[in-house]
C-alpha cells in the first residue's frame, strides 16, 4: 500500500491517476526474455526476466466517486495483492509506475523482495 499525493486536479476537481505494476526475477543466467515483455512494460534490467504484470489501477472521479478530492486533502490509497505462493524461490522486484494523465507525468519506483520456501 502506498499514498499518491498531489496529482494534478482541475477546477472541476478532475484528476485522472493509473498505477502499473510490473514483476522481475533476478535471474541466474542470461537473461533472454526481453522478447516476451509485453508491449508498454519497461524492460527487465541485466540479469533479470519479465515475469508479469497486474491490470493497471485507475484512480478518477468515475472511480472513486465524486466525493473524492484531492486538492481538499483526500488521499488516494494504491496497493496491489499478489499470490505470492506459486512463485518459485529467488530474488524479485516489483516495478511501480504511477502516471498522472492529465499532466503527463510520471514517477517509477521499485519494491525488491525474496521468496523462500514456496
Amino acid at each position: 500500500m502506498f499514498v499518491v499525493y498531489n496529482p494534478t486536479v482541475t477546477s472541476d476537481r478532475r484528476f485522472d491517476i493509473q498505477v502499473d505494476y510490473h514483476l522481475y526475477r533476478r535471474a541466474p543466467f542470461e537473461a533472454d526474455a526481453a522478447a516476451r515483455v509485453p508491449d508498454g512494460a519497461p524492460p527487465p534490467r541485466p540479469g533479470e526476466r519479465y515475469v508479469t504484470r497486474t491490470d493497471p489501477q485507475r484512480f478518477n472521479r468515475a472511480v472513486l466517486g465524486p466525493r473524492v478530492d484531492p486538492s481538499a486533502g483526500h488521499p488516494l490509497m494504491a496497493g496491489q495483492g499478489i499470490l505470492l505462493s506459486s512463485f518459485q524461490d529467488g530474488d524479485y522486484r516489483l516495478g511501480i509506475t504511477v502516471t498522472d494523465l492529465l499532466s503527463g507525468k510520471t514517477l517509477a519506483r521499485d519494491v525488491s523482495f525474496t521468496v523462500t520456501g514456496s
